[in-house]
């Protein structure tokens, strides 16, 4: 076999094992690319998971946010601790949704479920069906209720932290 005629064989026998790869795994009407690679993922409940990474952010971006809407009052330093409760109560409101999710895939191994998931997209999917919007925050009361006067604590030492490094360095609080 001339050594065009070897390459040729390789370069189309690797195209059509790529053909026969993409009709097999990608014949879906939605074509995504990305199934093979992220079904172990998506079944494990880590995209739920990762989304829950962004909980710390929106709570201190929230914390700010009312921090500095709040500056113009001049508000005594106690109160710096209900902000901090309200931060926590809107990170918790924005990624409880995703905690539920993560909760139900992971619970389905144990068979505490009542439903059977084959990935998030499912999980939200039969949620929203059988439970409505609210089936996303089931439990969002007692996990608020639990966290907020923690992060409201938090606050304050961090403001009081503040206020005192910030005397000793003769600067002024912000």
């Amino acid at each position: 076999m001339s050594r065009f005629r070897k390459n040729a064989f390789t370069v189309s026998g690797f195209w059509g094992l790529r053909a026969l790869f993409f009709r097999k795994h990608f014949s879906s009407p939605h074509l995504n690319i990305f199934h093979p690679l992220l079904t172990p993922f998506d079944s494990l409940g880590l995209f739920p998971a990762l989304l829950l990474t962004s909980h710390g952010a929106i709570q201190f971006v929230t914390y700010e946010w009312l921090k500095k809407a709040a500056e113009p009052y001049q508000m005594p330093l106690l109160s710096f601790s209900f902000l901090g409760g309200l931060a926590k109560v809107a990170a918790g409101l924005a990624t409880y949704p995703s905690q539920v999710i993560k909760a139900r895939l992971q619970q389905r191994e144990t068979g505490a479920s009542r439903w059977r998931y084959t990935g998030t997209w499912d999980c939200i999917v039969k949620i929203w069906q059988f439970e409505g919007a609210l089936g996303f925050f089931k439990g969002c009361v007692p996990n608020v209720l639990k966290t907020a006067p923690s992060a409201a604590i938090a606050f304050l030492v961090y403001e009081k932290c503040m206020v005192t490094l910030n005397a000793s360095r003769g600067t002024q609080r912000g």
